[in-house]
C-alpha cells in the first residue's frame, strides 16, 4: 500500500486491503451466494468462513481460515451490483487490534520574551521548522521584525505574527507555508494548518534567556476521521489495482469504470486492524504457503457492523 505524507509519496508500505463500510445493517445473509444475490445495502459486510462460504457471526477460532465482501455498485458502466471479495486469511487473536475515533489536534506553540526589553533597532526572528516527515529536508520559514522606539512586548508580537500573515506564502504565493499566527500582550500564537503534522520553534540569534517557546496544545494525531478514512481508501486502491495510468490520449477513468468509496465527511470511524496470513498457491513443491498479510477494516463508529465485526473478531467481551 502506499503511504502518503504531505510532501512525499511512495508504495514503500505494507501490503494491505482495505474495506470502508458506511452507516448500515449488520450482514444477516446465510452464505456468500445470498449475499451476492442482494442488491442492498451498498456498503455491506460480511465475514464468511473460507471453507463453507457461511456467514460467521460469532468469534473465529484460532487457525480458521476466513474472507470478508463487501456490496458495491459495479465498477464498470452496466450498472447492478457487484461484490468486493478480500484474499482468504488464518485467524489469529494476537494480531487483530481495535482503534476506536480519535478527534485530531492541531499543534499550538506560544512564543515570548518575558525577560527582554525591547530596544530599537533589535531584529527579532524566529524559525519554524516542519518536523511531520523525516524522509526529506523539512520545510523551515524564518520571519523577522525590526524593533521601533516606544515599542512593547506586545508590538514585538503583533509585528512577528504580521510577518507571518504577510508571507508570500501565506497570501496565495506557494503552499509549503504550514502555521498561522495570532498575537496579543501573552505572546505569539502560531497554529499548525494540517493535521497529523507538528512542528518546532527556534528563536536564531536572539538568547534563549528572552525567549520561551511553549507548547501550549500537543498535536494529536487522531484515528478514523474523514481525512484518514478517505485517503486510507483511495490508497487501498492500490492493493486493489486501480491505477491512475490510462493508455491512450483522451483516455480518462470513466472510460475504465469508477471505483465505489464509501467514506463520509462528517462521520467517526472505527478501525479493525487485522495483522494475519493469506494463503496461496505456491511454486515450489508444497502445495500451499502463506504470508503475512494486513487487513483494513473502516467502520462509523459505535454502529451496527462494528458490534458483529468485534464480536466476530474476538474484540468484544462476552455478556454474563
Amino acid at each position: 500500500m502506499a503511504l502518503k505524507q504531505r510532501f512525499t509519496k511512495g508504495t514503500k508500505g505494507y501490503n494491505g486491503e482495505v474495506f470502508v463500510v458506511p452507516a448500515v445493517a449488520a450482514a444477516s445473509a446465510a452464505d456468500i451466494e445470498a449475499f451476492a444475490a442482494l442488491t442492498t445495502p451498498l456498503g455491506q459486510l460480511g465475514v464468511f468462513d473460507a471453507e463453507t462460504n457461511a456467514l460467521v457471526t460469532t468469534a473465529l477460532e484460532e487457525g480458521q481460515e476466513f474472507y470478508v465482501a463487501q456490496l458495491r455498485s459495479s465498477a464498470n458502466s452496466t450498472g447492478g451490483v457487484e461484490v468486493k471479495r478480500s484474499s482468504p486469511y488464518i485467524y489469529n487473536k494476537k494480531g487483530i487490534f481495535a482503534l476506536d475515533y480519535v478527534a485530531p489536534v492541531k499543534e499550538v506553540k506560544t512564543v515570548t520574551l518575558p525577560g527582554y526589553t525591547p530596544t530599537a533597532g533589535d531584529e527579532i526572528s524566529i524559525k519554524v521548522i516542519e518536523t511531520a516527515d523525516q524522509s526529506h529536508v523539512p520545510p523551515t520559514f524564518t520571519f523577522t521584525y525590526k524593533v521601533k522606539a516606544a515599542d512593547t512586548l506586545q508590538k514585538i508580537y503583533e509585528g512577528l505574527r504580521d510577518a507571518v500573515l504577510k508571507h508570500p506564502e501565506a497570501v496565495g504565493i506557494g503552499d509549503d507555508l504550514f502555521v498561522t499566527a495570532t498575537a496579543s500582550a501573552a505572546g505569539l500564537v502560531l497554529t499548525h494548518k494540517f493535521d497529523q503534522a507538528s512542528f518546532r520553534v527556534a528563536t536564531p540569534g536572539l538568547s534563549f534567556d528572552y525567549a520561551i517557546v511553549a507548547n501550549t496544545t500537543p498535536a494529536v494525531y487522531g484515528s478514523g476521521f474523514y481525512d484518514e478514512i478517505a485517503q486510507l481508501e483511495y490508497e487501498g486502491e492500490v492493493f486493489d489495482g486501480v491505477t491512475t495510468q490510462y493508455p491512450g490520449d483522451g483516455l480518462v477513468p470513466t472510460d475504465f469504470g469508477t471505483t465505489q468509496r464509501f467514506a463520509a465527511e462528517g462521520v467517526q470511524y472505527a478501525k479493525i486492524q487485522v495483522n494475519t496470513y493469506k494463503h496461496e498457491y505456491s511454486p515450489t513443491p508444497v502445495n500451499r504457503h502463506h504470508h503475512l498479510k494486513h487487513l483494513v477494516l473502516a467502520v462509523v463508529q459505535n454502529g451496527a457492523a462494528q458490534t458483529q465485526l468485534e464480536t466476530v473478531f474476538g474484540l468484544a467481551e462476552p455478556e454474563g
